[in-house]
């Protein structure tokens, strides 16, 4: 009995085994088919949190056209704004007449071809999606669609690819459609030609078919005393071309008047990018093509029309092409805080526009010499006599300048201060020279400066790999410079063996840490180092060169206009650093261009478009000196903005600056916004502050 029972027990066990067993088998042949579902559902899912597209109304690009009966069309601009995702397509829902209609726009890479009546505003029938940073306007035909007459709301939704499978994402942008047509301008016998402005962190591609005409003739700037703003004016060609077209600027009227002489016009040139660094490695890399960059003036410095083998005007224009006018906006410092208005006129043989500026000037003042310390080098220009002035004419300090111009440059453009010229560097490597200048000798070179500009020695570049040997040496030269009244300037991340120069003061041997923006970094290290730098009363400046991070803004024509503006600002602003600084801005290829053509050549170093190079050669226009890039703007915008969170500061509202700052446009080099209507939003919300206090 003892035996049965045992066996009955026992095959009970078994049998219990036996059907986990084959539960569990079954479970995991289960979960192994649903997994991959699961998997690619929240990838998809995953992929749709991080996907957005927005329409974009602020340009005047989106509207119902129906002036042409049978030919009706709603005209669709559609702004990709993130780096963080691949858009497969766009799924566009219009409105109207209690009824919808809904389009797909597919990119090229699905394979999937666009849904009928969709094609770019211009005519083309190659339909493109915007890629990262970019805008695309689409023309939608809804002729056979009489409830869509006029459309009264337009929807989009970004289609996304995760393997083979696409989804179409939520809703992520609704607007009302404007009901406005486009505002092409009638000329005699010669066709049409659009006339329209442009925010000046929005470039303007050479042909129609990659930036369509606008059509708003309006544009609204803010800005301070002793501030230039600027915008643009786009000029699109017609069927028959436009001859002897010509710019003129109006005086501004308000509660004091802002004389015309105070805006500068420049003819925009586009330049060839031939060869771009690997889009797919640098998010945001736009790639090779032509890029409006070198401005040609429509005069020079004393207001005279200009007779080089080039001129800014007049121009000729041939169809489907766009010329753009950067037009540079300087408020005067003792004008009256209020509104301003006047009327710019575009004239050619084919007829004239007019284009209306609103100014809006607040109450307090930019200083003279800005908050944020700079140094950026000439090497070909060095040899010519202007360049100085229009780098100061930008807010930005040069490397070093003729003592006998300091006086003139300090009263007159805001000079703060000037490199000693002492190097203690042999080569590129980390040899030091033998011997270190004496101390009368160093005295005997500031003392050929004003009393009043700040003296300091860019002494050593990148050598935060070399061994303490060098280091030492670096301590002698830093004694000394320090003995004469000279500031040290290393370009390196802070380094505890510098931190004391041996001379028995406690001061650093490096007084200003210049960082590459990679070596900023989140990690704690990183940021205890500087703080014990800045703590001990050191400065922290930043710098870019080449291409050399993922993540981090690049200096490069390629990129978009927000990679200059915001590190020099912001980003400075809330890492606590307070100078930029830049090894070359005029790394051109040939040193007397012939023609305007040899300005194209922007890649001297190869693949890097544009790097070291933020002036032209100006001989071709008459002038002996550099004319400046649109991206040299784009920094003397980014120098305003730091002047404006140091303003708040003095109010003591800078916690408050920085904050907003963070969470509206960027706090460091790994998260700042790709979205420059939204910086310049930002940038109306803290004047309007610093306006009320």
């Amino acid at each position: 009995m003892i035996l049965k029972k045992n066996k009955r027990a026992i095959s009970t066990l078994v049998s219990t085994v036996l059907i986990i067993l084959i539960t569990v088998a079954a479970v995991g042949i289960i979960w192994g088919a649903i997994m991959p579902v699961i998997t690619r559902t929240m990838s998809i899912g995953q992929a749709c949190l991080n996907a957005r597209v927005t329409i974009n109304t602020e340009q005047g690009y989106t509207y119902y056209d129906g002036t042409t009966a049978g030919s009706e069309a709603t005209n669709i601009m559609i702004s990709h704004g993130s780096e963080e995702f691949e858009l497969a397509g766009i799924n566009l829902i219009l409105k109207g007449g209690g009824t919808s209609k809904t389009w797909n726009i597919y990119a090229t890479s699905t394979g999937r071809t666009s849904d009928a009546g969709v094609t770019m505003y211009g005519g083309s029938t190659t339909i493109e999606t915007p890629l990262t940073n970019e805008d695309r306007t689409y023309a939608i035909d809804v002729s056979a669609d009489t409830s869509l007459q006029p459309p009264e709301t337009a929807s989009v939704a970004p289609i996304v690819q995760v393997g083979k499978t696409l989804r179409t994402c939520s809703v992520s942008s609704s607007v009302t459609i404007p009901k406005t047509v486009s505002a092409t301008v009638p000329l005699g016998g010669g066709g049409q030609y659009s006339i329209w402005t442009e925010k000046s962190m929005i470039r303007i591609n050479q042909t129609a078919d990659k930036t369509p005409a606008g059509t708003s003739k309006t544009i609204t700037l803010y800005a301070a005393k002793g501030e230039t703003e600027s915008f643009q004016i786009g000029i699109q060609g017609p069927t028959d071309g436009l001859t002897n077209v010509n710019v003129a600027a109006p005086n501004l009227i308000g509660p004091s008047t802002i004389l015309s002489p105070n805006i500068t016009l420049y003819r925009e040139h586009y330049v060839n990018v031939t060869k771009g660094v690997t889009a797919s490695y640098y998010k945001g890399a736009l790639g090779p093509g032509m890029y409006p960059d070198a401005l040609i003036p429509f005069k020079d410095s004393a207001g005279n029309d200009l007779t080089g083998a080039v001129d800014a005007v007049p121009f000729n224009l041939v169809a489907g092409y766009n010329q753009p006018i950067w037009v540079d906006v300087y408020v005067p410092r003792n004008v009256l805080a209020g509104q301003y208005t006047g009327t710019f006129t575009v004239t050619s043989d084919q007829g004239s526009v007019s284009i209306d500026l609103t100014l809006n000037v607040w109450n307090f003042e930019l200083p003279l010499k800005p908050y944020l310390n700079s140094s950026f080098r000439y090497g070909e220009a060095g040899r010519l006599t202007q360049p100085d002035s229009e780098l100061l004419k930008n807010r930005i300090m040069p490397y070093a300048v003729n003592p006998l111009n300091e006086r003139n440059f300090i009263d007159k453009l805001g000079l703060k201060g000037t490199n000693m010229g002492f190097w203690a560097m042999v080569g590129g490597g980390c040899d030091t020279k033998p011997d270190v200048p004496s101390v009368s000798t160093m005295e005997t070179e500031v003392a050929k400066h004003q009393a009043d500009l700040a003296k300091y020695n860019y002494l050593a570049d990148e050598i935060d790999s070399c061994p303490t040997s060098t280091f030492d040496q670096i301590k002698l030269w830093a004694q000394n410079l320090h003995a004469a009244g000279i500031d040290s300037l290393i370009t390196m991340a802070p380094n505890s063996y510098l931190y004391d120069d041996g001379s028995g003061t406690g001061r650093s041997a490096v007084d200003i840490w210049v960082i590459l923006n990679k070596f900023y970094g989140d990690t704690s290290s990183r940021q205890s180092q500087r703080e014990y730098v800045l703590n001990k009363g050191d400065e922290i400046w930043s710098y870019t060169a080449l291409a050399q991070d993922t993540y981090s803004p690049k200096w490069l024509i390629e990129f978009h206009p927000l990679n200059y503006r915001l590190p020099t600002g912001f980003i400075n602003a809330n890492l606590n650093s307070t100078g930029l600084l830049y090894w070359r801005v005029d790394y051109w290829s040939t040193l007397l261009p012939t023609d305007s053509s040899q300005w194209d050549n922007v890649t001297r170093w190869s693949p890097y478009g544009g790097e070291g190079l933020l002036v032209y050669n100006a001989t071709l226009i008459g002038i002996s000196g550099v004319i400046p890039s649109m991206r040299l703007k784009y920094i003397r915008d980014g120098v305003d903005d730091f002047d404006y969170v140091y303003l708040l500061k003095q109010k003591g509202q800078g916690a408050w600056a920085l904050i907003q700052a963070a969470n509206n446009v960027s706090s460091n080099f790994s998260n700042w916004t790709k979205d420059s209507i939204k910086l310049e939003n930002f940038r109306v919300i803290i004047g309007n502050k610093l306006n009320s206090l």
